[in-house]
């Protein structure tokens, strides 16, 4: 995967998944990870799930195979 595809991608992320949601979330779409100022929203939890696929082929770093979205709410 090329660079030029990551960039794609993200640009594709950022339309489908990000931009919509600007401005217009429900309290619904915002909760907290580690603690009350710990801020995690609908667009970030469904971008990260996008683009982890599509940089995990990029990355050799083990921090990277590591990182998962958090999908238990605190």
């Amino acid at each position: 995967m090329s660079y030029e595809s990551v960039e794609t991608v993200m640009r594709r992320v950022a339309d489908e998944l990000i931009r919509p949601r600007f401005r217009a979330l429900s309290e619904g779409d915002i909760d907290t990870k580690s603690g009350p100022h710990d801020l995690v929203t609908i667009a970030d939890v469904e971008s990260e799930k996008a683009l982890t696929p599509c940089c995990a082929r990029l990355m050799t770093s083990p921090w990277w195979a590591r990182r998962q979205p958090s999908t238990t709410p605190r």
